[in-house]
């Protein structure tokens, strides 16, 4: 590759450092865009990325929910795999704040981390 199929820059091959989630995966071959940044990683790097991922338990974190309702409140549920992921405990205590119409951030009250 030598154009990036992305902005049409010039690609050049280059070693990096790939997170999920802010969770090191380790460093690989691929073609970064000079111009965009985006990187491109060819299939046997892919395969490699995605069963480290899932190794550490962070592949495919996602999921859908729906809004509940409890008493006056709203509630939304998170699913088992997110929950032990994010190590929450029931009764934890977390600030949940609007980052604009469409995004929800939540944060633990007085986390520190691993």
């Amino acid at each position: 590759m030598d154009i990036c199929p992305i902005c049409k820059g010039r690609t050049i091959r280059k070693k990096v450092n790939y997170n999920i989630l802010g969770e090191a995966i380790g460093v690989f071959l691929a073609e970064v865009c000079q111009k965009c940044g985006e990187q491109f990683f060819n299939k046997e790097v892919s395969i490699t990325i995605e069963r480290i991922a899932k190794e550490k338990g962070i592949w495919s974190l996602t999921d859908k929910t729906r809004v509940s309702k409890v008493g006056n409140a709203l509630a939304v549920r998170i699913n088992k795999k997110i929950s032990e992921y994010l190590e929450l405990k029931k009764g934890e205590e977390i600030f949940i704040q609007p980052e604009g119409k469409g995004k929800i951030v939540m944060t633990r009250v007085g986390w520190v981390g691993k």
